[in-house]
Order: C-alpha cells, then structure tokens, then sequence
C-alpha cells in the first residue's frame, strides 16, 4: 500500500496543463506524466487517481496493456470538454478513423509500424496527407493520457513522408470574384459570406458572433475565442458596416446572435458550406473552397492590393507568427517592377557619369 510520505507529497507529483492535472514525477529511472482524468479544480480527485497509478505501479500493474478504446472514452471525457464545437465534431471524426483501425488494440502495440501501416491504410481509402497528419495527432493526444512520453514518428522518415507534400495556392480569389460570389448566393447567406470575407474569420468565428462582441460605434468587431486560443479586435469595413446594421434592424429583440443558428451549430455550418459550395458553381469558381478560402482572399488583398505589412496583416487576421502570412504574397509584375523602379530616383545623375565614362575612355584608347 501508499504509505504516508506518498500522500504528502501528492502536490510535487502532479503538474497542471491547460486545465488538466498530470502526474509528474519519476518512477524507477523512468519519467512518469500521463492524465489523472481531473480538471483544475478537481484536486482531490486528481491525488486520488495520483495514490491509484503509483500503488498499481507498485503491485506491477503495466498501464500499457490498457486499450485504446479504453482510453478513447477517457479522452472524450477529459479533454474534450469545454472545446468549441466544430473543435469536438472534427476531432470525434478524426477519432471515428482511429478506433475503427486500432479498435481492441493494446497500448504497447501502437507503435512507429503500426502507425506507418495506419497511414498506408488511409491512402489506400483515397484520404489526404493533411487528414491524415490530424487523425494522427488526435492519435498521439489520445495516447498521451497513459503515456506521456509518446511521440509520432517523424514525417520526414521515407515511409512517413505523404504524395500530396506541396501546400502551394496558384489560384487567388478577386476583388471582383469575390462581389460575384456575394450577389450569387441566396439572400439568407450574402452577410455570412460578406463577412467571412471583409473580415478574414473563421466559419466557427463568423456564426459565433454576438452583438455584445459586435461595437457599432467604433466599427470593431471582437472576437473572444480563435484558433491560436487568443482574443482578436477586427476593424470593420464599410461593407461589413451595412451587413451588420441590416442585421441589426431584422434582429429578434432581445436575441444577443448576429446570426440566427438552430440549436446543433455544426449541422448548420455544414449547411452553410454547402450553400457556399453552389454559390460558387452558379459564380464559375468551381475551384473556390468554402469557407476558408474567404481567408486567403482577406490576407491575400491586403498584401498585394491594400499595400499592408505582413505584422499588420498577421494581427488582423490572428496569425501567431508573420511567417505563416507570407504564405499569402504574391505580388504582380507591376508591383515588382514599381519596387524595382525605386532604385531609379538618381537616374540622370547615374546617366551624365555613364557619359562622362564613355568620353574617358575615347580619351584613352587615342592614346
């Protein structure tokens, strides 16, 4: 059994990470860190579970020879939530895929083979690289509950590395393209995709707006919870001004949505790409994707028509690092050759020291 000095020093065992109790301490030369299975408030529980995992691991209990779907239900009922959403659907899609391969296997056995064998199986379904890249991290999550030390194989290994590598964009959505998109969509969906475009949110983004986020004095918008888990302030537009002061004046009183969504808000996002998808059709974009592609055309404009820095455009569209905006450039021949021109600004003075080089030289080969 756990003796005293155990449940002393429960508190130098555990760590918190992003709200979840973790053991930490080591255990026979081997650093021990998985999931106690207890949110930030939970302590007790979380020494409890603490006293459980250190006293099996006495008896000789191997935490190992757990399931995966046994620890699938963990993972539904300690991480996920608290999530966003459209964050749970497409994890639980991600897991579906994982269960229905790993299933009944033992903890042990998911290792660098059978996770190479997992993504050969995907591709031979027709999945992308990038899907599988997800499922894969979702993997790696659900494992870490037991295992701390975990890690996925790199894709950089030969029988890691996916056919689809190249993440390159060569088709761009217009000023014009985009209004086009706008006037061929049905009239319930022209301010969810004016929106999406003027402002460079995200679908989960743009159908959580409330009016308590939404300052028409100022002409901002705030958003509390982003992709990168911080908060970001979005001036508005003129466009997206009259979008949501229309909205406004066809508001329910009282009702604090921007946009009316019934109860289940991923069914209604899926309905809202699939509006996207015809718009598109009837527009002649037939390559255009909803609904992110309504962010490339925000970063991607102005960059290249608004004359914006990549910081400026990074911090308007929630980017953690200017680096990942770069990916969004890609000047004009007009705007090379006008960056290009600036070098022109001493020409003549550069033209009479090239005349004036040509009569030195006359001068010398008469000699």
């Amino acid at each position: 059994m756990i003796g005293l000095d155990t449940l002393k020093d429960c508190a130098m065992k555990m760590r918190l990470i992003k709200g979840v109790w973790y053991s930490a301490f080591k255990y026979k030369g081997r650093y021990i860190g998985r999931c106690l299975n207890a949110s930030e408030k939970q302590v007790r529980s979380a020494e409890r579970n603490l006293v459980k995992l250190i006293d099996g691991m006495e008896r000789g209990e191997n935490s190992k020879s757990a399931r995966f779907l046994d620890l699938v239900s963990r993972f539904k009922s300690s991480v996920l939530p608290g999530k966003l959403p459209s964050y749970c659907s497409r994890v639980s899609a991600c897991v579906g895929h994982l269960s229905a391969h790993f299933g009944r296997v033992r903890l042990s056995d998911v290792n660098k083979d059978s996770i190479v064998h997992y993504r050969r199986f995907r591709e031979e379904q027709g999945a992308k690289g990038s899907t599988i890249r997800k499922e894969l991290y979702v993997l790696k999550m659900i494992v870490n509950i037991e295992d701390m030390e975990f890690k996925l194989p790199s894709f950089k290994r030969p029988d890691m590395q996916f056919n689809n590598k190249s993440r390159s964009i060569t088709r761009r959505l217009t000023y014009d393209e985009a209004m086009r998109v706008i006037q061929c969509a049905e009239s319930w969906l022209k301010p969810v995709i004016a929106v999406g475009l003027f402002t460079g949110l995200r679908l989960s983004n743009v159908l959580g707006l409330t009016w308590s986020c939404v300052d028409m004095q100022s002409k901002t918008i705030w958003v509390k919870n982003t992709k990168n888990g911080e908060g970001l302030t979005v001036p508005m537009s003129g466009l997206v001004f009259d979008a949501l002061n229309f909205l406004r004046g066809v508001s329910v009183p009282g009702s604090d949505e921007v946009f009316r969504i019934p109860s289940q808000q991923v069914a209604f996002e899926r309905r809202v790409q699939r509006a996207c998808i015809q718009a598109h059709k009837d527009a002649g974009l037939d390559w255009l994707r909803p609904f992110h592609d309504y962010r490339h055309f925000f970063c991607h404009y102005l960059i290249n028509e608004g004359k914006a820095d990549y910081v400026l455009v990074s911090k308007l569209a929630g980017h953690k690092s200017p680096s990942m905006t770069m990916n969004y450039a890609s000047p004009s021949m007009e705007l090379k050759q006008g960056a290009i021109s600036t070098f022109d600004r001493q020409k003549d003075q550069f033209s009479e020291m090239l005349k004036g080089l040509v009569t030195a030289m006359g001068a010398v080969s008469k000699c």
